[in-house]
């Protein structure tokens, strides 16, 4: 190194000159303490913090149960103590995911679980696997794969005739995409009505038929509206608690039969059908608050996720809880069912999202990478490998199920996500709501933003789109519903395109 002239200091007693034009050894150089070095202290504390976060990581992963018998199991499997002195339950637990995960063990089963095995005549054993409802359980799942099979057959079938459409026509398709941009752009409120008169509306949801809608809220009831005059056609009271969500059959029902589901903070989930305020049906099996009820394409069964971190699986003809699957560390919040049934995605406050196998019963994937409780799940109708999850740290992630991966990831709003929605049947779009009183439309071309919407004073709570229409029509109407207590439409603005054709 060639210098001119320098001096350097190491410290207020000590002065190194150099004189110039004078070539010297930078490794002869002493080095120069900073002001901001890190400490070992700090040092030391930071490696713990990590090396406590990735523990924690590795922690969420793992599948363990919830019974404490099935606990116990798996400790005396890996040569662990069965009880510690003043260990309770949940802390056995606890122990048991901290020591698989120290160890790297990724399996948290018993293996007499994982095999389903248990023999029959050792009906005293506290460990013997007997999952409740077995043939029912089996029948389902015979079901279902002769049920997805044949979905899956006619997805592909429609998928060929529309890539064969694509690259015949692929200049009208993006004209389409370009056209309902352009409408899509030009959403603007259409009415605003008190859903409630003393709290928060939590859920909002359209019928099959797009021609009611039906809001559930925190004071306990539920509520069905004409969408057109904005009235109420029916008010539903029956839960002690408040109203956590509320969805429809998937096909349009006469009056007399079961067309609405609800689930609360009173641990139930009940029918409705539109002849009677009261419920039909009851169901009661979770433990702790029920926070959805989706129900699985076929219309066959009904899934739901608790505060108990099970989700559970419903014959809805007969109101039969079929299955009780464990896996979630934490609350379950979203359950997405695939459009051909033979899958099932779940998340909730672990941060965690799962891929489960309804034929076999078996998790095969675990969504990783939100920094936050995962609110809502949704798949796409026209990309059947992808999923779209909404989170607390404000960001939608859209997942590929083949590559077991994020594709993409969208910081979509200011604050928690609630919901997150695809164009029913096409998905050329996706809407999502936000605590940050918003609602924003997304192009799936290239996740784009369309349109932010200031929607509500409050919180949104949820957001629907109504069915109905070709692939690059626009919806009749959007419908949200929020903390405010209100429940809005959002539809295409005709003024706007009437003032369109007077300036151009």
């Amino acid at each position: 190194w060639i210098v001119r002239s320098m001096s350097i200091f190491e410290d207020e007693s000590t002065t190194f000159n150099i004189k110039a034009d004078t070539t010297i050894d930078m490794r002869n150089i002493p080095s120069i303490p900073l002001g901001d070095e890190e400490s070992p202290e700090d040092a030391f504390r930071r490696n713990q913090a990590m090396t406590n976060l990735d523990m924690n990581n590795r922690m969420r992963e793992l599948v363990v149960p919830l019974d404490d018998n099935l606990v116990k199991a798996r400790l005396i499997e890996i040569d662990e103590p069965i009880i510690l002195f003043g260990e309770n339950a949940p802390n056995r637990r606890s122990r048991l995911m901290r020591t698989l995960a120290e160890r790297g063990i990724k399996q948290g089963m018993p293996t007499a679980v994982l095999n389903n095995i248990g023999d029959d005549d050792e009906e005293d054993s506290a460990f013997a696997y007997r999952p409740e409802n077995g043939d029912e359980l089996k029948e389902m799942r015979r079901w279902l794969v002769e049920y997805s099979l044949e979905n899956a057959r006619k997805r592909m079938d429609r998928a060929r005739l529309l890539n064969e459409d694509y690259r015949n026509n692929w200049d009208a398709h993006m004209q389409g995409f370009d056209s309902q941009r352009e409408v899509l752009e030009k959403f603007s409120e259409c009415s605003s009505s008190i859903g409630d008169k003393e709290r928060a509306v939590s859920s909002i949801c359209f019928s099959p038929n797009g021609k009611q809608l039906a809001t559930a809220s925190w004071s306990g009831l539920a509520k069905v509206w004409d969408v057109e005059s904005q009235e109420v056609v029916k008010l539903l009271r029956g839960h002690e608690e408040r109203v956590q969500c509320i969805t429809y059959f998937p096909e349009e029902r006469n009056d007399d039969q079961v067309s609405l589901v609800t689930c609360g903070a009173d641990y139930t989930i009940r029918y409705w059908s539109m002849e009677e305020e009261t419920p039909v049906n009851i169901l009661s099996g979770h433990k702790e608050r029920v926070n959805k009820v989706k129900f699985h394409p076929s219309g066959r069964f009904l899934g739901s996720t608790s505060f108990d971190r099970t989700w559970s699986l419903w014959d809805f003809e007969t109101g039969q809880e079929i299955l009780v699957q464990e896996g979630h560390s934490r609350s379950v919040y979203a359950i997405a069912f695939h459009e051909d049934g033979a899958l099932v995605a779940t998340a909730g406050q672990d941060c965690l999202g799962r891929l489960w196998d309804l034929r076999s019963g078996q998790p095969i994937w675990t969504l990783r990478g939100h920094a936050k409780q995962i609110l809502d799940l949704d798949w796409s109708p026209n990309r059947s490998h992808q999923i779209a999850s909404a989170s607390d740290d404000r960001t939608v992630r859209l997942w590929d199920i083949r590559k077991r991966g994020t594709t993409y990831i969208i910081p979509a709003h200011n604050h928690l996500i609630s919901t997150v929605k695809f164009q029913p049947q096409y998905g050329n779009y996706m809407v999502t709501s936000s605590f940050d009183g918003t609602i924003s439309i997304w192009s799936t071309k290239d996740w784009s933003p369309i349109k932010t919407i200031k929607a509500h004073e409050g919180r949104v709570t949820c957001v629907d789109i109504c069915p109905g229409g070709n692939a690059y029509d626009v919806p009749s109407w959007l419908a949200s519903s929020a903390s405010d207590r209100t429940w809005k439409l959002w539809k295409h603005d005709d003024i706007m395109d009437e003032l369109d054709a007077l300036l151009f």
